[in-house]
């Protein structure tokens, strides 16, 4: 009798630390993130009597994080996950309300997989996971089409040859101070690698 109680407790313990202690596993078909960097900048500078294509100086640098990759800190200052003191569990519950996976024949579809941050924002800062971006699988090719929000601009990313194109629209639709004719249309091109947050 003794021997049974014990069996079934060791089998007990076994299942419940399982349970209660197993990592987070990201859903995702994807696993990487990126680091990407224009080789060519240019655009138009808007000005009183119209607009003016140019090059510039300079570059553009974006990073595609995974949601596997994101940030612990960034997660936990979310607010929808602010009151959530577990890292795992934060985690686990955010890419359980983010994720979106769909496939159509042998295409996958996935929303909120990858989020775009530009280099100079902090990653421990929850606003850059307001960004979304859809990633697309096929059996030979994978895309990433990613806004970063607010003034961030977009990026389309071919995975398979690394390269990216990049846009940001400016502002030179919206009314400005007196000889200020907004900031610049911007439009990149470039390289991404792998890399890791």
């Amino acid at each position: 009798m003794i021997k049974h109680c014990r069996v079934i407790l060791v089998i007990f313990l076994v299942a419940f630390s399982n349970y209660a202690f197993s990592e987070y596993v990201s859903k995702s078909k994807f696993n990487k993130s990126y680091k990407c960097i224009s080789t060519e900048l240019g655009g138009y500078n808007h000005t009183k009597n119209g607009h003016k294509l140019t090059a510039f100086t300079g570059d553009v640098e974006f990073n595609l994080t995974h949601i596997s990759h994101i940030r612990s800190e960034a997660i936990l200052k979310y607010p929808s996950y602010s009151s959530i003191s577990d890292p795992s569990e934060a985690r686990t519950k955010f890419e359980e309300d983010k994720l979106e996976i769909s496939s159509v024949g042998e295409i996958i579809l996935e929303e909120y997989s990858y989020f775009m941050r530009m280099s100079a924002q902090n990653p421990n800062d929850w606003i850059h996971l307001m960004a979304d971006c859809y990633a697309t699988k096929t059996d030979d090719s994978s895309f990433l089409n990613c806004t970063a929000g607010g003034r961030g601009g977009a990026a389309k990313v071919n995975l398979n040859s690394m390269i990216f194109t990049y846009a940001n629209m400016g502002s030179w639709h919206v009314k400005n101070e007196a000889g200020y004719y907004g900031d610049s249309s911007v439009f990149a091109f470039g390289t991404c690698k792998e890399y890791y947050p």
